[in-house]
């Protein structure tokens, strides 16, 4: 496999600084892309994942769908409620 050096990152992905690089790798395991740190920078590396997602998703997160669900059946208990009144 090899070792995983920045500087090739980095040259695969010009847009991203190196300050942004160890921040995008580590919400990358974080979400569970990738199961290491170094297998997260040899999927940018690649260019397997979009660094732009992964900046996009950390700027404004998305919900999971759980949560999502909870509050639609929170909201639709509610409604009932208000008919009924």
């Amino acid at each position: 496999m090899g070792r995983v050096f920045a500087d090739t990152v980095l040259k695969a992905n010009p847009d991203i600084t190196r300050f942004e690089l160890i921040y995008i790798a580590a919400k990358m395991h974080k979400m569970n892309l990738r199961p290491s740190l170094v297998e997260c920078l040899r999927a940018l590396e690649n260019n397997e994942v979009d660094p732009k997602d992964i900046i996009e998703e950390m700027i404004s997160p998305s919900k999971p769908e759980i949560e999502e669900q909870e509050e639609s059946k929170i909201r639709g208990s509610q409604n009932i409620v208000d008919e009924k009144k």
